[in-house]
């Protein structure tokens, strides 16, 4: 009986490792396509991966898995992956949107991903007031030509 339960333990790590630290988007940019989505819940946190079944010019974006902290007063370092796919060779440009009354600021607020980069790094800030628990900053992502695209970033906020 330990021993199954030890190669569980096993196998739910793997998991999470497989999955990598971040979550990604739906797809965005050219290229339309079905996508079917899978969550991997694990120790490390959970992991969602829209996996497109056709259409192959199109990027997603890459936020940390979980919730990043940050304390009231204080700022941290955000980096957002843009992982694009296939012939999908744009700028993007990522706005960022704190839940309304979270006391939380991103700057800079909208910053452009040049075709030759794969990620932006932002500061998010907390008001001394912010509120404490988790929240989430909404990260809209979009292309020059084709759709946008968006994913949440998870924040704990910690009393100072």
């Amino acid at each position: 009986m330990k021993r199954l339960c030890t190669g569980s333990l096993a196998l739910g790590l793997a998991v999470v490792l497989a999955a990598g630290c971040s979550r990604e988007s739906p797809k965005g940019g050219p290229g339309t396509g079905k996508s079917s989505t899978t969550t991997t819940s694990g120790t490390g946190g959970t992991s969602t991966t829209t996996t497109t079944t056709d259409g192959d010019d199109y990027f997603k974006i890459g936020v940390p898995t979980g919730h990043t902290n940050v304390d009231q007063g204080g700022q941290t370092a955000v980096k957002v992956d843009v992982n694009r796919h296939g012939k999908f060779n744009e700028e993007v440009t990522l706005k960022f949107e704190p839940t309304a009354g979270s006391g939380l600021k991103v700057e800079p607020a909208t910053v452009k991903v040049p075709a030759d980069k794969k990620y932006a790094e932002v500061t998010v800030m907390a008001e001394a007031g912010a509120k404490v628990g988790t929240t989430n900053v909404k990260v809209i992502a979009t292309p020059m030509t084709g759709k946008a695209t968006e994913q949440e970033l998870g924040m704990e906020v910690k009393k100072k």
